[in-house]
């Protein structure tokens, strides 16, 4: 018998990581394989030279890198090839860890196991225990009597308890026999179980959504999540409700990279409840097929080009109002769109669905758009005069200098193709280039003068049989405008504390001119088929207020307190003035628009703008948004409008209060103060714990009231909002 030296002891030690490393985490491997010296410590290191074995005893302990072993005792054979570790073994590898009573693995087989083991993988909050967990191969195990939670031990809230537990290095748990239990009390069983406990997407069921409502009834969603590759998955949604049948759904998403990616989501059911002028609109539904198709696209092209498609397409007007909660009702796919495109779904109360496809190229001289819009019009009797876009082709050339800089151009370029099934329709061909002179006024003003001359040509066919005209076949328009835009900055600084204010103050007269142009035989389908003289000067104001914070070390902080704007025009060939609805009269001056920001901390901001009649009409539009960011993140949101013309009198308030780290309350209400009615309103509760999260939410409107409830378990097929 010998003493070991300090290279047999390597040896030895390096072959106990070979059982543990992958069960931990097997992309650690590389670390551990670099050359780093090892820290050995034991009481007591024996080398058995006959029989080739190697003991450590006493406290063991070994280090190196991210990787500390424990044990009592570790005995090594080498010709046998295999290891044993006994009492009190515990292996960490960064925040991973390992516990058991004892252990053993064969090295020619790679096959072992560990008694009474815990195992606790920090990456996805994974803690797992097994009376007896065996290495089955190089990236397989097996447990008897397991337990699986993402709860901390020692009592979980809840756990999946299974007779015999398969687990796979990149965390698949296939378990047989498994109960599931909440706080130690068995309330559902399955003789098979497939639980995703990693960070990777896998297929299978996640947790369902109970939702029940008066005109609905009483339902179960439940999705299925089917993985296609790294890139690519669906899920499917199965909905039955009692009161209207089997709704069903699939969603599809792909990132193929940061800027090319794509959602699509589509609902259809073969509604059984009969309609009854839902909303009491004065219409109702015939169709018993019900569906929604949705989708958003980004994709950049060869050459430097970027694609962009919005469909959003529905069955009949009411769906969007009917099915508006739930995995796939409208809110949860507007904040889905909102969080991957950044681009929101028209308002659900929109009659008009906009679906669009755009492909762009921006330059530093130049920017090239096709566009196509098609409008799925779902007002009565107004469908075949809708108008399509089908397509549009925009060029725009930015200012580029003339004659060392004292003259610049710029022109804009554009065909658009508007189509409908009855009406007029037309071909737009319209050129408009322009050219600038930049003039400083002896240091006291910018002016800025640009002429420019406007040519379009028409091909129109159809007929307009509102006013019973039937437009040439071709007609042009030419007409020329001339502008003159002087400004001047005033700026002032204050010092305050840490930083200063500056305050700025623009006032800014613009005179637009431009020639009367007859628009009777040509179709007025948008505002550029019509050729109204302007003959006006716009009189427009600009105050705001920076600051400058000093935050040290070199570095400043910069952002804006307030901002006003004022502007009125007056027009020398008076301009038609809305008085109503139906009355129109005309007047010289506009309606002074106002508009106000103040962000007096990154928490607060708060915008108004308005729009005032100097002839007898007073305020005719009132728009106030409001947000505030408080305790724990919360926030509460206003949106006020008030439209005199429109008889719109409407506030919209949200607030998402986070009262604990646990408790948060979000409650949503939509209010029409012109008809005196409460429109809808929101009330949702949410419980999160360490490794699950109930929500509950009721929703009531004027036709129905609905309740959903979501249960999550945290970092095990929870169904959360992606």
């Amino acid at each position: 018998m010998y003493r070991a030296s300090g290279r047999s002891i390597t040896l030895f030690l390096v072959c106990t990581l070979f059982f543990f490393l992958p069960l931990l985490c097997s992309s650690s491997m590389a670390s551990i394989k670099k050359k780093e010296p090892w820290d050995i410590k034991a009481e007591k290191l024996v080398f058995f030279h006959n029989s080739r074995v190697v003991v450590a005893q006493g406290s063991v302990e070994i280090k190196r890198g991210k990787l500390r072993v424990y044990a009592d005792k570790i005995i090594y054979d080498q010709d046998q090839g295999k290891i044993y570790a006994s009492g009190h073994v515990v292996i960490h590898l960064g925040q991973d860890v390992l516990r058991g009573s004892k252990g053993s693995l064969d090295l020619k087989t790679s096959t072992g196991e560990v008694e009474n083991a815990f195992l606790y993988l920090k990456r996805n909050n994974i803690h797992l225990t097994a009376k007896r967990l065996e290495k089955t191969g190089p990236e397989e195990y097996h447990a008897q009597e397991a337990t699986v939670s993402t709860c901390p031990m020692p009592k979980q809230d809840w756990r999946f308890k299974c007779k015999e537990l398969t687990l796979t290095v990149d965390g698949e748990a296939k378990a047989k026999n498994t109960f599931f239990e909440i706080r130690d009390i068995p309330v559902l069983f399955t003789p098979w179980l497939y639980v995703p406990i990693n960070r990777y997407r896998k297929t299978g069921f996640l947790i369902p959504e109970y939702t029940s409502s008066k005109r609905n009834g009483i339902g179960l969603n439940l999705p299925f999540f089917l993985v296609l590759n790294d890139s690519m998955d669906l899920t499917f949604y199965q909905h039955p409700m009692s009161s209207r049948g089997w709704m069903e759904g699939v969603e599809y998403r792909h990132v193929f990279s940061p800027t090319d990616k794509a959602v699509v989501r589509y609902n259809f059911l073969g509604d059984k409840k009969d309609d009854h002028d839902f909303n009491g609109d004065g219409h109702t539904r015939g169709n018993d097929f019900r569906w929604w198709l949705r989708g958003k696209l980004n994709q950049s092209l060869p050459l430097g080009f970027e694609a962009k498609l919005d469909v959003d397409l529905m069955s009949d007007m009411d769906y969007l109002q009917e099915f508006d909660t739930g995995f796939m009702g409208f809110t949860r796919s507007d904040e889905t769109f909102r969080k991957w495109f950044h681009r929101n779904l028209a308002e659900e109360t929109d009659k008009i669905r906009p679906s669009v496809a755009q492909v762009t190229k921006e330059t530093q001289d130049m920017f090239l758009g096709l566009h196509g819009r098609y409008n799925d019009n779902h007002f009565f009797g107004r469908r075949g005069f809708t108008v399509q876009t089908l397509p549009s082709v925009f060029v725009h050339s930015f200012k580029q200098p003339l004659w060392e800089r004292r003259l610049y151009y710029e022109f804009d370029f554009d065909y658009t193709d508007y189509w409908r099934e009855q009406g007029t329709k037309e071909h737009r061909i319209r050129l408009n280039p322009a050219i600038s002179i930049p003039l400083d006024l002896f240091n006291w003003a910018d002016l800025v003068v640009t002429g420019a001359v406007e040519d379009s040509v028409y091909v129109a066919y159809g007929r307009e049989e509102k006013n019973n005209l039937n437009p040439d076949d071709t007609a042009n328009r030419f007409r020329y405008s001339i502008l003159a835009d002087m400004t001047k900055t005033f700026a002032r600084n204050y010092s305050h504390g840490k930083g200063l204010w500056r305050h700025y103050i623009t006032p800014r007269i613009r005179y637009v001119y431009s020639p009367f142009r007859s628009s009777r035989d040509i179709p007025t389908i948008d505002s550029r088929d019509l050729y109204p003289e302007r003959n006006k000067v716009i009189f427009s104001l600009l105050s705001f207020v920076s600051s400058k914070r000093r935050l040290g070390g070199g570095r400043y902080s910069y952002s804006d307190l307030f901002r006003i704007k004022l502007e009125e025009s007056y027009n020398f060939h008076k301009e038609p003035t809305v008085l109503s609805a139906q009355e129109f009269e005309r007047k010289s001056l506009s309606d002074l628009y106002g508009e106000f920001d103040f962000t007096p901390f990154p928490s607060f901001w708060l915008r108004y703008d308005t729009k005032y009649n100097f002839y007898g009409d007073g305020f005719r539009t009132h728009n106030v948004r409001w947000r505030y960011v408080g305790y724990r993140g919360s926030t509460f949101d206003l949106d006020y409008r008030y439209h005199k013309l429109e008889d719109i009198n409407e506030l919209n308030f949200d607030m998402n209060a986070i009262v604990t780290a646990a408790w948060s309350f979000r409650f949503h209400i939509k209010q029409d103060f012109e008809r005196n009615k409460q429109i809808e309103s929101k009330y949702v509760l949410r419980y999160t714990s360490s490794c699950w999260a109930i929500e509950g939410k009721i929703k009531t409107d004027s036709d129905d009231t609905s309740i959903l409830v979501n249960l999550e378990l945290l970092g095990v097929g929870g169904w959360t909002p992606r």
